[in-house]
């Protein structure tokens, strides 16, 4: 007897890192960023993501917006342009997941109010997207523990500590 599996289709993208600014380079000045081009991508990407019955589920694994975006003082702009364009995807729900970028442009708690990135109360929890699939997706916060704004004061106290115990010259050349 055959079983026949239901097919989970789900969108995914990630490193958006959109602002509104002119084209230039990352830090290095080698590689050249298209940040308006960004909201291109994404804008092609849930058109076909919308196709047909579209997709249970969008998963954005962070950098939403550039870290150029607090530094141009558009960080909320930015993002609301980038998640009013994710909003029109036919899908049933976005899983927004915390970047770097996320977190050099916003304090967690205004991340929890911009991309609902808590579940439960936590920035770490599973899913399954449809009860006709065994499919359980897990949702992880890497920035939990993080000197750039763990999830709590003693999470980015830890890392720290840990980073100087371990690798002691990173703080003497930061």
């Amino acid at each position: 007897m055959s079983e026949t599996m239901a097919v989970i289709k789900f969108g995914l993208i990630a490193d958006i890192q959109y602002v509104d600014a002119d084209d230039a380079t990352d830090f290095t000045g080698k590689q050249k960023r298209s940040y308006r081009n960004s909201l291109e991508v994404v804008k092609k990407a849930v058109a076909r993501w919308s196709e047909g019955e579209g997709v249970e589920f969008v998963a954005q694994l962070g950098d939403l917006v550039d870290g150029k975006a607090r530094t141009n003082g558009t960080e909320v702009t930015d993002c609301d342009r980038v998640l009013e364009e994710l909003d029109k995807c036919k899908s049933k729900s976005l899983i927004n997941i915390i970047g770097n970028h996320d977190l050099y442009n916003f304090k967690r708690h205004q991340l929890e109010g911009l991309l609902k990135t808590k579940t439960d109360g936590a920035t770490w929890y599973s899913f399954r997207p449809s009860t006709a699939s065994p499919l359980r997706v897990i949702v992880l916060d890497s920035y939990d523990v993080s000197t750039i704004e763990g999830s709590t004061e003693e999470n980015t106290k830890t890392a720290s500590t840990f980073l100087a115990h371990t690798i002691p010259m990173i703080f003497i050349l930061l």
